[in-house]
């Protein structure tokens, strides 16, 4: 889920700034670009207003776990009708949330100001938070971590094994879901952009995440407008490319929400370009031509068995879409 509006920078062409492999080649063939159609109207999932944060699409294809502000909604995937009550207060609204193939277990942050005493005795403010792992049904939450700087994006493998957590400085950490002990940094993967030699402030953070089917492999999109694969135990980037240019027109094409085909080939992105793009997750391929969205995405997934891909909205409205390549 993406939060925080950064700055922007000057328009300029950032493949040989990066110096990654470019990837935004057109379509060897006209019909490749029909790779992605609406399926129906979109369905109001929450009516409060307060949007969708993040979806997760059950293994089974039956249940599909939406998360908002006010509750935690388990609902028929074809319907959008909720399978049960919503589960309210499962989570800080301040905080991120990251959902698993499981309508039992999340994964949380909390950040805000906490109670310090100095050394005269006063309490001062000092802002700190947590990551913390929560049984939804049980409302039971295992803190994991303590968090020193709050977390940008967040990201959760499907069996709930491993935790991703991508910060304003560009740095990622992965995190063992069970105990709460550090696989992977935190290590500073996003360095931000330099135009003729100046550094374009607010370009280093971490701006989606998303592991593979299987765990092994991280997506990883920056402020820099890139997007990279890595070996989620280990770090070794696997792939990246420029994803496009920096601009101040608002017309950025920062990746903003990831999801994973379910045989991990394939990457869905939404930008905020508002467009929907299909890549090869193994060299970052353009297949298809990029769908304009009618509005801003809140939320990404994609269906066990690859044939839907759901999106979320700030209005809380879901929307389903056939995927043709596959």
């Amino acid at each position: 889920m993406f939060r925080t509006q950064r700055g922007q920078g000057p328009a300029a062409c950032l493949a040989a700034t990066f110096g990654l492999v470019a990837a935004l080649a057109a379509p060897a063939h006209a019909a490749d670009a029909a790779w992605i159609k609406r399926a129906g109207d979109a369905l109001t999932i929450d009516t409060t207003g307060s949007g969708i944060n993040a979806i997760a699409a059950g293994g089974d294809g039956r249940q599909l776990f939406i998360d908002t502000d006010p509750a935690w909604i388990v609902v028929d995937p074809a319907t959008g009708k909720a399978m049960g009550a919503p589960i309210p207060g499962h989570r800080d609204t301040s905080g991120l949330v990251a959902p698993t193939t499981s309508a039992t277990r999340v994964f949380v942050t909390t950040w805000g100001n906490l109670p310090q005493a100095d050394k005269s005795g006063r309490t001062a403010p000092k802002q700190g938070g947590e990551l913390l792992a929560v049984d939804v049904t049980g409302k039971k939450s295992q803190r994991l971590l303590e968090l020193k700087a709050e977390p940008h994006v967040i990201a959760a493998s499907a069996d709930a094994r491993r935790v991703a957590l991508g910060f304003a400085d560009g740095s990622v950490h992965v995190i063992d879901g069970a105990s709460g002990k550090s696989l992977f940094g935190p290590v500073k993967l996003l360095k931000g952009i330099a135009i003729a030699g100046q550094h374009v402030d607010g370009t280093e953070g971490v701006s989606a995440l998303a592991f593979s089917p299987d765990g092994a492999r991280l997506a990883v999109a920056g402020e820099d407008v890139s997007l990279r694969v890595i070996d989620a135990a280990g770090g070794k980037q696997l792939m990246a490319f420029a994803f496009g240019t920096l601009s101040g027109s608002g017309t950025n094409t920062r990746t903003e929400h990831i999801a994973f085909t379910p045989d991990g080939s394939k990457l869905v992105t939404t930008a905020q370009d508002r467009n929907l793009r299909l890549h090869e997750s193994a060299t970052g391929k353009l297949l298809g031509e990029p769908i304009r969205f009618p509005g801003d995405v809140s939320a990404l997934a994609v269906s066990a068995d690859g044939k839907t891909v759901f999106t979320g909205d700030n209005d809380g409205r879901l929307q389903r879409w056939d995927l043709l390549a596959r």
